[in-house]
Parts: C-alpha cells; sequence; structure tokens
C-alpha cells in the first residue's frame, strides 16, 4: 500500500502541478509556495487541499478551508468532493465531479451549518432550479438556470420572510459591504435602473440600467453627494459593476479551487522581544 500511495502523489505532483497557477500578487512572496506544501495524502487516490478563504492554496498553517477529494489520472477532481471550515470543522460545500466538471448535486453551507444554496450542475454547468437560503434558515430565493438562457429569478424573499418577488416579478435586494443593490425584476430578469446605496447615509454608490431582456446597459459610480466618478458601459471590465452576470447571482470563490491557483505563504511568526533586565 505505501509503495501505491507513493507513486499515486509522484504522479498527482507531476499533473496538478502543471496545471497550477501563481495567483496574481501586488508584492514579490519572500519564499514562494508549491503545491507540495498545501495538501495533505489520505488515502492511495485521494488527498486534502489546503486553501485561504478566496480558494487560494496554501500551506496549512495559516489555512482557512480543507478539501476533501479524489483526483483522476489527470489531476481533476473526482467524485465526492467536500469542503471544511478548519476552525470547527463545519461542512462547507459538498459536490461531485465527472471528467473534471461539476456535475451532480450542490450543496453549500453557511459558517453555522445552515444551508446557503443547493442546486444542480450538468458538464460544469449550473442547471434547474437552484435554491438559496438566509444565515437564519429563511428562504431567500430562487433561481432558474436554462441551458443557452440567461438565468432568471423565480422568487425572493426578503429577511423578514416577506415574498418579494412572485413568478418571476417585483423588487429584489441585497446587502452587502454596507450597500444595499436594488431593483426591479420582470420576467424573472433585471428590468430598468437599479441603486446600490451605502446603508448608512442613502448616499448613491451607483446606478445600473437594464435592457427589457435584461441585459447591461450602462451605469455610473458616484463620489459622495452624488457626482459622477465615471460611467459603464458593456464591454469595460474596469468598471465593477454587475455587466457581466445577473445581480441576484452571487460569486462563488469555489470555482477557483478547480484551478490549483497557489497563494501567498503563511507571514513570518513575529518573534516576541524580551525585555533587557535593568
Amino acid at each position: 500500500m505505501r509503495t501505491s500511495i507513493c507513486s499515486f502523489y509522484i504522479l498527482l505532483l507531476s499533473v496538478v502541478s502543471a496545471r497550477a497557477q501563481r495567483a496574481p500578487t501586488s508584492q514579490q512572496a519572500p519564499t514562494a509556495v508549491t503545491l507540495r506544501d498545501c495538501y495533505r495524502a489520505l488515502s492511495s487516490d485521494s488527498a486534502a487541499f489546503f486553501y485561504d478563504a478566496e480558494y487560494l492554496l496554501t500551506p496549512p498553517g495559516c489555512a482557512v478551508l480543507r478539501r476533501q477529494a479524489r483526483l483522476d489520472s489527470l489531476g481533476h477532481f473526482r467524485g465526492l468532493v467536500q469542503d471544511y471550515l478548519l476552525r470547527n470543522n463545519v461542512l462547507l460545500l459538498a459536490g461531485t465531479f465527472r471528467n473534471g466538471q461539476k456535475h451532480g448535486q450542490f450543496e453549500l453551507f453557511f459558517s453555522n451549518g445552515v444551508p446557503a444554496a443547493r442546486g444542480n450542475y450538468y458538464n460544469g454547468q449550473q442547471v434547474g432550479d437552484w435554491a438559496y437560503w438566509y444565515p437564519s434558515g429563511q428562504p431567500r430565493q430562487l433561481v432558474r438556470f436554462e441551458q443557452g438562457k440567461a438565468p432568471t429569478l423565480q422568487r425572493f424573499w426578503d429577511e423578514q420572510g416577506k415574498q418579494l418577488v412572485v413568478n418571476g416579478t417585483g423588487l429584489w435586494h441585497r446587502d452587502e459591504e454596507g450597500t444595499r443593490l436594488s431593483g426591479a425584476v420582470v420576467n424573472g430578469l433585471p428590468s430598468g435602473r437599479w441603486n446600490r446605496k451605502f446603508l448608512d447615509n442613502n448616499e448613491f454608490y451607483s446606478t445600473e440600467r437594464f435592457n427589457p431582456d435584461g441585459t447591461f446597459r450602462n451605469g455610473n459610480i458616484y463620489y459622495l453627494h452624488g457626482v459622477v466618478a465615471y460611467a459603464a458601459e458593456i464591454g469595460e471590465d474596469i468598471i465593477p459593476l454587475d455587466a457581466k452576470q445577473s445581480p441576484f447571482l452571487d460569486v462563488e470563490d469555489f470555482d477557483r479551487a478547480e484551478k490549483f491557483m497557489l497563494g501567498l505563504p503563511c507571514p513570518p511568526v513575529q518573534k516576541e522581544e524580551k525585555e533587557t533586565p535593568k
């Protein structure tokens, strides 16, 4: 058994290391992280991979997440994959892979163990109805994914349990990082003008406008007191508006795990200075 484990991980290192990517950073790391630093063998065909909060591979000593997974001969995840929060061993993600792609049911959980989202993938693409919840356990929204079409919002509830979107029509909002993004939904798609405002003073951060078919048209980002900082048009990547995806969809960092992107090494341990006797 020891020989088979050794042979497997020699193969793993050669295949997965060739696919691993160095995450872009503004500063050069003092010591480069390697794939060998960021996993531990569990059996002859499975390993635990360690990630930071953004799903960049990192040594276990400074990791936030642990992924338990099996790998195929090409270094892709296969079968059941499970992600755990290291500080309390709570399950954050459970899903299955086939031929190196997400395939089958995926479940996401909050750090308190409450379900966050549940739905299915088919050959790497979300399909069917996906259900989402708040950390309290209250239902949040239901989003439908159909091949070749933009995802559509079918239902939405606020945190008090009041349903605000029924059969794809109504008002939607989300609070994040001190702001509220809100707008109208028609036939499951964003419609008209959407606003993002600061929660503490109700000042505008941005406005976005959507075409009748739900596609992004344009938008503005503001300085304080309503002065336009710069405008966004379709195709400009530097503008942090929601032109790339439906605004009611969450950005999922766990997709990055499949790319085996290497993060930064653990910061050096700060030694306490001893007081010199007087």
